[in-house]
């Protein structure tokens, strides 16, 4: 019986996340997900993405990722997040799923660029720990590089672990606070994210 719950539950999350693709298409806006664990650095990141393209934050709301039941965003809440935008009017909508696990994180939410950020910081067992969603990822992020000492070779491992998980997505190494890495996340999405060149938005 939970079993058949738990597929009608992603049945109609799956239903309302092609709605909510289809929606962004037919106004040719990109729904762009940046997920992750609580700490990988995505709010600092989308506000210095934000920031380099000259773009202005006054206009930019952030929407908590909900709490309680679910700790992450649904299709049915991303759909009446697009209800507070006019996106005839964006070319490029960040989703900022501050829910982080990918055991739930993993959920279509419909978007067509799907990034997963993981920190320098978080181990040897940040790749293991959120290898379903990072097996869903268009491009990885290996955040806040500066912040780790190149003696010990985490970076190294975290990238060989990703291998095994993720072999066909790119992973970028940056740290937004630096600026090291930002080049080739900007090119990135200039290449992969048609409407990035307007004005971005997140929520």
């Amino acid at each position: 019986m939970l079993i058949r719950v738990d597929r009608s539950v992603l049945q109609t999350n799956d239903a309302l996340a092609a709605q909510n693709r289809s929606r962004a298409e037919a106004s040719q806006t990109t729904l762009v997900l940046l997920s992750g664990t609580p700490g990988c650095g995505k709010t600092t990141l989308l506000q210095t993405t934000l920031a380099q393209e000259s773009a202005s934050l006054d206009g930019i709301r952030m929407l908590d990722a909900p709490t309680g039941a679910y700790d992450h965003w649904t299709a049915a809440q991303v759909r009446e997040a697009l209800d507070t935008y006019d996106l005839a009017e964006i070319g490029c909508l960040f989703i900022d799923d501050t829910g982080g696990r990918a055991g739930a994180g993993g959920i279509d939410l419909g978007e067509q660029k799907r990034v997963v950020l993981v920190s320098a910081c978080e181990g040897d067992g940040a790749v293991a720990g959120n290898a379903p969603l990072l097996r869903t990822a268009d491009l990885i992020l290996i955040t806040k590089v500066d912040r780790s000492d190149p003696g010990d070779h985490r970076i190294d491992r975290i990238r060989n672990d990703l291998a095994k998980v993720n072999a066909q997505a790119p992973v970028h190494e940056l740290s937004a606070f630096s600026g090291e890495g930002m080049d080739d996340w900007l090119a990135w999405l200039e290449t992969n994210v048609v409407g990035f060149a307007s004005e971005p938005v997140c929520c």
